[in-house]
């Protein structure tokens, strides 16, 4: 989650300042780009690269961790946050499971655009 937040918002914010949504990266586009290894999160450089991504943790002693990652646009206007609109604020989902877990845990940021000219 922390890893996810030090990345740009968007690949059009990654070093421009955007001012209208249209410019912003469309949803079904959401994940890595060309020269990104989707098997590695430190070759991402936007929030939304962090859809689809998924890894096995099994350096812990305690058991074997399943995690994976979906970004959705969010609209807190509407029930649910999640929409294939574009706006000013990204949702990453984090589910982790495990063999010995009875439940799954998910771990739910909101990562907003903000630039102040």
């Amino acid at each position: 989650m922390e890893e996810a937040s030090e990345r740009a918002f968007d690949e059009k914010t990654d070093s421009n300042f955007v001012s209208n949504l249209s410019e912003l990266t469309n949803r079904n586009s959401f994940g890595t780009e060309s020269g990104e290894n989707p098997d590695s999160s430190n070759t991402f450089d936007t929030f939304d690269d962090f859809d689809g991504y998924s890894k096995i943790v099994s350096d812990m002693p305690s058991d074997i961790f399943n995690v994976s990652c979906i970004v959705n646009y969010v609209n807190p206007d509407i029930d649910g946050f999640a929409t294939t609109c574009r706006t000013w604020h990204k949702q990453l989902i984090i589910k982790v499971t495990s063999p010995s877990m009875a439940d799954t845990i998910q771990m739910i940021k909101i990562f907003s655009y903000w630039n102040f000219p």
